[in-house]
């Protein structure tokens, strides 16, 4: 993994501004704000939607059992997993915020971005994960507990890097992670991120990718000017018949050359 150009830092310049703010440091309350963010999104209410393919990974066990201490220590630890390896990996990542409208102490959706200078590469993903696994975060709280997860997650795992490196094998922007708190569904910080993010990929000259689950977030980022380039299942290692089918890769061309 590597920086776009020579100065990632300054070109973060273009995705703030319009309500929408650069976490700095994993040291900084927001960063704390942001993990809880994601696991409240990601987790889902009895109002709102879960992530779908991670809420497959958990499995029928802990489905829509919301506020059960053990689902939500799950989805807790993905979120401090992917926000701690994106807050500390340098200038060609960061985590983007914004805050609900007419408030200043409140962080109401997170983004995870990434700055690629090619394709993800294998070895170097792995490494980090190890290292964050065993020096930072811990081992998943699921992993001596229920292997059927622990499949499960890995498979998604796997499913995600490669069609990341079939879909972009150049320069692009990696959307890693879009999380709105719950409370603050309906408040456009989606789209606030979203814009950002296509500013920034605009200062670039580079194509954006992601992964999302399910058809009607296809439809949220279809807005944003992505469309699917693949649709995958990610199936169950214990029983390939259970398998998430919902699973969409998307690109947004980029607007013009990168520079």
């Amino acid at each position: 993994m590597g920086a776009c150009g020579s100065s990632p830092g300054s070109k973060w310049e273009a995705a703030t501004g319009d309500g929408v703010f650069r976490l700095e440091t994993a040291s900084s309350p927001r960063f704390a704000e942001a993990v809880e963010v994601a696991t409240r999104s990601f987790s889902g209410t009895a109002s709102t939607d879960p992530e779908r393919c991670i809420d497959w990974c958990v499995g029928e066990r802990y489905a829509g059992k919301w506020d059960d201490p053990t689902r939500l220590e799950y989805f807790r630890w993905i979120a401090r997993l992917v926000l701690a390896m994106t807050i500390r990996a340098g200038k060609s990542q960061t985590i983007l915020y914004a805050r609900a409208p007419g408030t200043d102490d409140a962080t109401g959706a997170i983004c995870a971005v990434h700055l690629y200078a090619s394709k993800p590469s294998g070895a170097g993903t792995l490494m980090r994960f190890v290292y964050f696994m065993t020096c930072v975060v811990g081992e998943p709280p699921w992993q001596r507990s229920d292997a059927r997860i622990a499949a499960r997650m890995s498979a998604n795992d796997e499913a995600m890097f490669r069609s990341h490196r079939k879909h972009a094998p150049g320069r692009h922007v990696y959307v890693q992670m879009m999380a709105v708190d719950p409370k603050a569904q309906g408040l456009k910080l989606c789209s606030k991120l979203m814009r950002a993010v296509n500013r920034l990929a605009d200062a670039w000259g580079v194509p954006c990718y992601l992964e999302t689950s399910g058809e009607r977030n296809v439809e949220v980022y279809r807005r944003f000017g992505y469309e699917v380039v693949e649709k995958l299942k990610v199936p169950d290692p214990e029983d390939p018949d259970d398998a998430f089918d919902e699973f969409f890769c998307m690109v947004r061309p980029a607007t013009r050359e990168y520079r």
